[in-house]
């Protein structure tokens, strides 16, 4: 914890925890002043100080309560960073699951429906041409899904690519 006293002669005020903020920004910082003025304590605390205290309280308990306080909020705020990161890890690796797997399973899926056209163009009696319709038209949803699952997971990856399609709007008149 970086205790600043901004009430010192030659401190600048906000202007010091500004340059202090920018040389040591994982550190956090506790924000004195001698000055009983909520807008100067106030604006290094909009700027990123964890707290500010006023000197002279009685028997420095407001300064033991905000350095306690600003080192809580770090280790919090670290452990916030940390659990982030660990989510957007986790958000990829699912996204890359989802699109490889989806891609696994539409290879086969499309090989069962190229046999079930084929199956379809052979000599078949009306009870196995009914079976078939119902294989292939259950494949086409599976591989509707499938298809779908892949264009979600790469758009969540930032790889989906859009393609041009050519249209006329219909003109009335």
């Amino acid at each position: 914890v970086i205790l600043l006293d901004l009430s010192l002669p030659d401190s600048f005020g906000p202007e010091t925890f500004i340059r202090v903020k920018e040389c040591a920004p994982d550190i956090p910082i506790v924000v004195m002043t001698g000055i009983d003025d909520e807008e100067l304590g106030a604006r290094p605390v909009k700027l990123g100080a964890q707290d500010y205290t006023v000197k002279g309280d009685s028997e420095g308990a407001m300064l033991v309560r905000a350095v306690r306080h600003a080192i809580e909020r770090h280790r919090i705020e670290r452990e916030l960073r940390i659990a982030k990161i660990a989510a957007l890890e986790a958000v990829k690796v699912k996204t890359e699951f989802l699109a490889s797997m989806s891609h696994e399973i539409r290879i086969p899926m499309n090989s069962i429906l190229g046999m079930a056209d084929l199956l379809s163009d052979s000599e078949l009696d009306e009870e196995q041409r009914r079976y078939v319709e119902v294989f292939r038209r259950a494949g086409e949803a599976l591989l509707g899904l499938i298809n779908s699952i892949l264009d979600l997971s790469q758009a969540r990856a930032g790889s989906l690519e859009l393609g041009h399609v050519a249209f006329r709007p219909h003109q009335s008149g």
